[in-house]
């Protein structure tokens, strides 16, 4: 439908109401594309160092954050001016940013580390920053009440409590944690593991409940 692309990563994601896609390109460009159209492609172009991750707001469908190796941008796709942006860590490669679904908060997830900020104040207020000498974390997700955020490594899911910023690792899974996604109709949070210790290739799911 978008003609002959060539991806650098394949990771398309759609906004809150499903109207618009992001990718990137192997220019290391954002794209964003119209579903409804064929035509309305809208290329977020990048400096030098090319996009490597994007993110879209869970309240605002035209908002969408976009990473660089050391910046983060905040804007409007329909309003070509940035209205935020944030100066990433260099001590941890940056894995993505999670806008929160209630609006409240802006979680940015590196490798090594975790900051919470306030996403409701215009002046980039700190809420939380910690760095973890043990963890290297894959990615994460909110569960659908906002309440906590699930970030999770090869063998472990880290649990904070958004209410305290609180946390708690759990390490009990025989294999190799291969996705963590949740489940709108319900509060379960489902985790895939890879069975690696006999060479199986077998995949387990385990589901998390009364969190």
């Amino acid at each position: 439908r978008f003609g002959s692309l060539n991806f650098r990563f394949c990771h398309f994601s759609f906004n809150s109401d499903g109207k618009l896609i992001g990718f990137i390109n192997q220019n290391g460009n954002l794209i964003i594309a119209n579903t409804d159209s064929n035509d309305s492609l809208y290329p977020i172009k990048s400096s030098t160092e090319g996009i490597t991750s994007f993110s879209w707001d869970k309240i605002n469908p035209n908002k969408i954050y976009y990473s660089t190796n050391s910046k983060l941008y905040e804007c409007l796709i329909n309003i070509p001016v940035l209205s935020q942006c944030y100066t990433l860590s260099k001590v941890s490669k940056f894995i993505n940013c999670f806008p929160s679904p209630r609006g409240d908060l802006l979680i940015l997830l590196y490798e090594k580390r975790i900051e919470i900020y306030d996403a409701c104040d215009t002046y980039q207020n700190l809420l939380f920053s910690k760095y973890f000498t043990t963890f290297k974390f894959k990615n994460a997700l909110y569960d659908n009440k906002s309440s906590v955020f699930i970030s999770y490594t090869d063998n472990k899911l880290i649990i904070f409590n958004l209410d305290t910023f609180d946390f708690k690792p759990y390490s009990f899974f025989p294999g190799t944690i291969i996705k963590v996604i949740n489940n709108q109709n319900n509060d379960n949070i489902y985790v895939f593991v890879a069975d690696n210790s006999k060479n199986s290739g077998e995949l387990f799911m385990y589901t998390l409940t009364n969190r």
